[in-house]
């Protein structure tokens, strides 16, 4: 589990350095895109942890996401707690390939996009409408990490390989340790 942590802590770091190389408007006048690198590692790690393990990994990587990207307090860490729940819902019909990986990764970028949306008009942070906000700024974003989905379905396969090269070592220490101390 510690390497599920880990991976999810790089992808966030990594989008902090993709964000970095952009800039960003919010003015709201011209097309921009908002790195998800960190939140796709986010879906395609939770959908194969089991539910408590994935809600405690939203709700801490929201709270990283708050804190050292957005400044505020607990507002990403309840969209991904919603999104984690979104994603385990969803994975109960799903498969592991590559298209259903970016089938996922794209509908909780656009649920995600949305209640970040939904959010900001509530507390009136923006006056924007929604059709300038799609064009705006969900656009390019979903098109934009739907390129870096391909990326992180062979990242989280490597990872998911590594895992269980490391279980199947412990299980074959320990078959070994019971075998010798029986004799």
């Amino acid at each position: 589990m510690v390497v599920q942590y880990l991976f999810v802590f790089l992808c966030f770091l990594i989008d902090g350095a993709i964000e970095a190389c952009f800039n960003i408007s919010f003015s709201m006048d011209h097309m921009y895109f908002v790195s998800c690198f960190g939140i796709c590692g986010l879906v395609l790690t939770v959908r194969k942890m089991d539910f408590t393990d994935a809600i405690i990994l939203s709700l801490l990587s929201g709270m990283f996401y708050d804190f050292f990207y957005t400044n505020s307090f607990l507002v990403y860490s309840i969209i991904f707690v919603i999104l984690c729940i979104i994603v385990k819902a969803w994975t109960k019909h799903l498969g592991d390939s590559l298209l259903e990986s970016i089938v996922i990764c794209i509908s909780a970028l656009f649920a995600t996009q949305l209640i970040v949306y939904g959010y900001m008009l509530l507390i009136n942070e923006t006056k924007i409408s929604f059709y300038m906000w799609i064009s705006d700024r969900m656009f390019l974003t979903i098109i934009i990490n739907a390129l870096f989905v391909f990326v992180l379905f062979f990242l989280t396969n490597i990872r998911d390989n590594y895992i269980k090269k490391k279980e199947l070592r412990i299980r074959k220490e320990e078959r070994l340790y019971i075998y010798k101390g029986r004799k």
